[in-house]
């Protein structure tokens, strides 16, 4: 093959693979920055309930910090500690408000927490929590994070049980 022929091919397949990005981009349907936020929640709140630490972690930023003072190493160990115990848990994470500013974004949400331990089940604990957000970049795509989240102070564990 001559160098030209080789050229002509070179120029024809990487004007094939420039059009099917193109009509890749054009038809992929775009999820809004809010069904991402969701979709994270979603995410962490199965990852507390099936003691998956891993698929927890994976939804908090490496620059975690809220105001309790708990930074990403805290709430790793927190998040260790949690699956390590013989306790269960189901969680219900109602949306109250999402407002998304660029690159960050601020939730509010209602959670209320049903605990078992050791056979036995915890009264439910409630709280409002306000869980900032922020878009980072992670395996080539940008990704919301979770920032920070004030008042989960109010879900730590009760000793009422039912």
């Amino acid at each position: 093959m001559s160098s030209r022929t080789w050229r002509i091919a070179q120029l024809v397949f990487g004007g094939i693979l420039v059009i099917a990005i193109l009509v890749w981009w054009l038809t992929n349907p775009r999820i809004s920055d809010e069904q991402q936020i969701l979709n994270l929640v979603a995410k962490a709140e199965h990852g507390v309930e099936t003691k998956n630490g891993r698929e927890v972690m994976e939804c908090v930023s490496p620059d975690y910090k809220d105001s309790s003072g708990y930074d990403r190493l805290q709430l790793l160990k927190m998040v260790n500690s949690w699956v390590r115990s013989p306790d269960q848990a189901e969680v219900t994470v109602e949306k109250q408000q999402i407002r998304v500013n660029g690159l960050t974004a601020v939730g509010k949400f209602s959670v209320q927490v049903y605990l078992e331990s050791e056979g036995r089940k915890l009264r439910p604990v409630s709280a409002q929590i306000e869980v900032t957000f922020e878009k980072r970049w992670r395996k080539l795509r940008q990704v919301w994070l979770v920032k920070s989240v004030e008042g989960a102070a109010m879900l730590s564990a009760p000793e009422e049980y039912l």
